[in-house]
């Protein structure tokens, strides 16, 4: 599953448990019409996210019970999209080359006499 939108806080990183893996949980925000905030976490610096950052985060979703109650965690494991850093190619091959956008070209038609 994924979740795109801007980063709009970002928590100071803590380690958990005995292990001392360390998590950091940042907030982002959807756009559209009902925005929603979204809070995940990334362990062990997975994935590198800023603040005001526009991505596209790749998530896992999972809930525990624990005492007739249910928690649920969503992490994030993989940021997708512009801000992403690029595919590189397997060694021996080659990546296809960027296509340039279509220059708009101006032709000028009639008469160049102003109207006035």
């Amino acid at each position: 599953m994924t979740l795109s939108g801007k980063i709009i806080h970002v928590l100071p990183a803590e380690s958990v448990g005995q292990s001392g893996k360390s998590k950091q949980t940042f907030v982002l925000e959807t756009e559209g019409q009902y925005p929603k905030k979204i809070a995940f976490d990334v362990w062990e610096n997975k994935i590198e996210l800023s603040l005001n950052e526009v991505v596209t985060v790749a998530v896992n979703i999972e809930s525990r019970e624990y005492n007739g109650k249910y928690f649920t965690n969503i992490s994030g494991w993989k940021k997708e999209g512009a801000s992403a850093a690029p595919a590189l190619a397997p060694q021996g091959a080659t990546l296809p080359p960027q296509q340039a956008a279509p220059t708009p070209s101006f032709v000028p038609q009639g008469d160049d006499s102003l109207p006035f």
